[in-house]
């Protein structure tokens, strides 16, 4: 179930608004109406905040569930004390029409087995997986956002070590946390957009919506899951919908 958010101004501002994500909606529900038409129903249908899909392919239900996360992961990074950095690691590369064999809880599992080897230790890790579609290379990109709170001296370089082999050259991109609406807001994306072509100033390329093709695919493998099956969580739970961080005293709950 995806709650009811509407937020503040220093909460929403780092969002799209509800009419924007409307109008991803009813774009997306036109894209799918042949290839997926129970999807572009289920878009078409959504009555949130009453009656939600709760898909992550909804981008209003998508922009509530981002926000409630956004607030539980701002809430911790505020009360802990220690290091935090904002890291990106790459888990693979997925074949175009490939991607519905991808199964996240695999995927977290053999990430989890690659942190305890490489020394995170008590480290606290927070975060979203996504897919982004490389045009030139014709595949997919699996990866997680995370913030990472404490993580011991050396643990990010062996987790690189471990994941060199069939990646791209940096499989572990960090960065201090220094601006938390930004950089936190960036952990958990449900967007359908890719990146094709160079770069501008600031290093991004220009947002393109996903070939038909490629939504479809997208679409139908996001249908597999919801929002929370996505949650990358290490020394964390999440109960009854809040994450609590384990730290060396015990579960303690992120404070509200």
């Amino acid at each position: 179930m995806v709650m009811a958010v509407t937020g503040n101004e220093a909460t929403t501002h780092n969002f799209e608004t509800v009419a924007q994500a409307n109008k991803l909606n009813a774009k997306r529900s036109d894209a799918l109406k042949l290839p997926a038409p129970n999807i572009s129903k289920a878009l078409d249908d959504c009555a949130w905040p009453k009656d939600p899909c709760g898909k992550p392919i909804c981008a209003v239900c998508a922009r509530a569930y981002r926000i409630q996360i956004f607030e539980q992961v701002r809430d911790i990074a505020e009360t802990l004390e220690g290091k935090a950095e904002i890291a990106t690691v790459y888990l693979g590369a997925i074949e175009a029409g490939s991607l519905v064999k991808v199964k996240i809880a695999s995927a977290h599992k053999k990430l989890r087995r690659r942190l305890n080897a490489s020394g995170f230790g008590s480290a606290i890790l927070i975060g979203g997986t996504e897919v982004a579609w490389i045009q030139d290379s014709g595949h997919w990109a699996l990866h997680v956002h995370l913030l990472a709170l404490d993580v011991p001296n050396g643990a990010w370089d062996q987790l690189a070590a471990s994941l060199k082999k069939n990646a791209p050259p940096f499989p572990v991109e960090r960065q201090d946390l220094e601006d938390p609406g930004e950089q936190l807001s960036y952990l958990t994306k449900f967007f359908t957009f890719h990146r094709p072509g160079k770069g501008n100033a600031a290093g991004h390329a220009r947002a393109m919506p996903l070939p038909q093709k490629r939504l479809f695919e997208l679409a139908r493998w996001w249908d597999e899951y919801r929002f929370q099956d996505f949650a990358l969580l290490y020394n964390a739970r999440r109960v009854h919908g809040q994450i609590l961080v384990r730290n060396d005293d015990g579960t303690r709950r992120s404070r509200k």
